[in-house]
């Protein structure tokens, strides 16, 4: 029977018996995106399989340039990857990051701070600076409780 949800592509994708690990990557709000996602690029090759499974997830305000998103294209050319290009946009945008962080398969995130992250195995987190002096000032004010009880790394 044929899905009826908005969303029944996204599950077709996640459900695939090639999808083994997923490495959720949101964008920055500020500053040097082709040098953030080559450092997340790094990561991913490093911590994860080879399979990997690379999904652009917006923060629902993030507003998405198409300079970004090639950017994110170009750097992740060799992986399989899913970007907002390939979805509604808006409907992409919407689904929760916890949502995501708790699907039954392999999961890492790589990104700016969120508390979502403690759904998951320290090792599968990877908090990803910008490069944005006023970002960093602004996550760090905004999550300094959480950093406080947890030993999450910044890199």
């Amino acid at each position: 029977m044929e899905e009826t949800t908005q969303f029944h592509w996204l599950k077709k994708i996640l459900t695939s018996p090639r999808v083994h690990t997923i490495a959720l990557v949101a964008p920055p709000t500020l500053g040097d995106v082709p040098r953030y996602f080559s450092q997340i690029r790094s990561l991913i090759i490093s911590k994860c399989r080879k399979n990997t499974l690379i999904f652009l997830k917006p923060h629902p305000n993030t507003l998405l340039t198409s300079e970004l998103i090639t950017a994110f294209k170009e750097i992740f050319f060799e992986f399989n990857t899913i970007t907002p290009t390939e979805a509604n946009l808006e409907l992409l945008k919407a689904i929760p990051l916890e949502i995501l962080l708790s699907l039954s398969l392999e999961v890492f995130y790589f990104g700016p701070l969120t508390g979502s992250a403690y759904l998951l195995p320290r090792t599968h987190v990877y908090f990803i600076g910008s490069g944005s002096l006023k970002e960093r000032i602004i996550a760090k004010s905004n999550y300094e409780a959480f950093l406080q009880h947890n030993d999450l790394q910044m890199y």
